[in-house]
């Protein structure tokens, strides 16, 4: 597909994942066809086909890209060329949990903001704890369920890849690759392991006094770790040489 379909592919699968419907419902809902539907996410469509879906989800990309455009913001085509308003809803600050390397029995815990920068332009974001301090750009591959989060730093690198979070959802989950050693001052190996992003809110004001290694048992992590346990993965992967 070419640039400008990606993009309105990924519109459309944004819209319909907010609202809850299968690609079926969204057939129905058009009154179309399943296989113009199937053709339509694989870029194969006529103006008339996505003059119908966008009826019947309500919205009108062409407005939407002229208003962004107007506004400067798209994000740069190396990040994947989005329009701001499809992903401001992941600005915010957060509550990000991984199982520790050093200790199986505890989570590593941090607090990270999301947020738009006019550099670049794109979503970016960075760890907000003293002495852990990271941060990066988010990529968003254009017809895919993911994000990136690359942070690049004096030649090391870390990558956090995270499902998309739907609108009006407060929860991301994804796999981290980086490098750690599994017990301190031990060699460095490349290391995986799935991480948890929830969004912080008046809800949980004690979410936001945790900090570092904390014990999986420990009652202020109880909503958290039943997320995590959702994820259904292996806790870490720590490759030798």
């Amino acid at each position: 597909m070419s640039e400008d379909l990606d993009l309105i592919v990924a519109r459309i699968r944004d819209e319909i994942a907010r609202k809850g419907w299968s690609q079926t419902k969204l057939a129905e809902k058009a009154l179309l066809g399943d296989a113009t539907i199937f053709r339509f996410f694989r870029g194969d469509y006529t103006i008339k086909t996505l003059r119908r879906i966008e009826q019947a989800l309500g919205i009108d990309i062409e407005q939407e890209k002229s208003r962004a455009d107007e506004n400067n913001m798209i994000a740069d085509i190396r990040y994947g060329g989005y329009n701001k308003q499809l992903y401001d809803y992941y600005e915010g600050e957060y509550i990000c949990l991984r199982p520790a390397f050093v200790d199986p029995d505890r989570y590593m815990i941090y607090q990270m903001e999301i947020y738009w920068s006019d550099v670049g332009p794109g979503l970016m974001f960075r760890d907000k704890n003293p002495g852990y301090e990271q941060g990066g750009q988010i990529m968003v591959p254009i017809g895919t369920p993911f994000l990136h989060f690359l942070t690049l730093s004096g030649g090391s690198a870390r990558l956090m890849t995270m499902y998309h979070m739907v609108r009006g959802k407060n929860v991301m989950r994804g796999l981290s690759l980086t490098i750690s050693s599994q017990h301190k001052g031990t060699d460095l190996h490349p290391a995986a392991t799935p991480i948890l992003f929830h969004r912080l809110s008046d809800e949980h004001p004690q979410w936001r006094d945790l900090t570092g290694l904390v014990r999986r048992d420990h009652d202020v992590l109880a909503e958290l770790h039943e997320h995590f346990v959702e994820m259904g993965h292996d806790p870490m992967l720590l490759f030798n040489k």
